[in-house]
């Protein structure tokens, strides 16, 4: 996780080195029920979404929750630089109640894009409400990111207007 925190932003990853913040002491808890302690249901379920649409095509959930995680923690960086140990860890072991200022889409966009540098075709599928979620359906869908120069993706741009209004 330091690693991939490190190749993003820098001085965050040294600040919660210096601090003796590790990776294992809050992404255990984030991932052993896949962020639902930290964000509330309905922004889990988008999250849910793209994990396991991921996990269709590369078949491992190694893929894309490191960068779902990363993702969060740049998103909380204001609150982390410049904080103790103790404030750090609380900060990050915050729960839903303190999550409802969560920009979903962004954390979702920007993992997307660490991930496959190219998260519009894929978030317009997933923020789409009525966007059907069977196995078949995620898979083409992310098949599509890997092979953008394909036939026309199967899911709606993001730039659609469904897509849009649903978030």
């Amino acid at each position: 996780q330091n690693v991939l925190l490190a190749r993003y932003d820098r001085r965050l990853c040294r600040h919660l080195q210096n601090e003796n913040v590790l990776p294992q002491m809050y992404l255990q808890r984030w991932l052993r029920v896949l962020f639902l302690r930290e964000l509330p249901m309905p922004q889990c379920m988008l999250l849910w979404d793209a994990i396991f649409a991921d996990y269709a095509v590369h078949h491992t959930l190694q893929s894309l929750v490191p960068h779902l995680a990363v993702a969060r923690i740049i998103q909380m960086r204001n609150s982390l630089l410049g904080k103790d140990f103790n404030q750090c860890i609380t900060q990050l072991q915050r729960g839903p109640e303190s999550a409802d200022g969560v920009d979903i889409s962004a954390l979702l966009r920007a993992a997307l894009e660490r991930r496959y540098g190219d998260a519009d075709r894929l978030f317009g599928f997933l923020s789409s409400a009525s966007a059907p979620r069977s196995p078949e359906f995620l898979r083409r869908a992310m098949d599509s990111l890997r092979h953008p120069s394909g036939a026309t993706p199967a899911f709606p741009s993001a730039s659609s207007s469904a897509a849009a209004s649903s978030l």
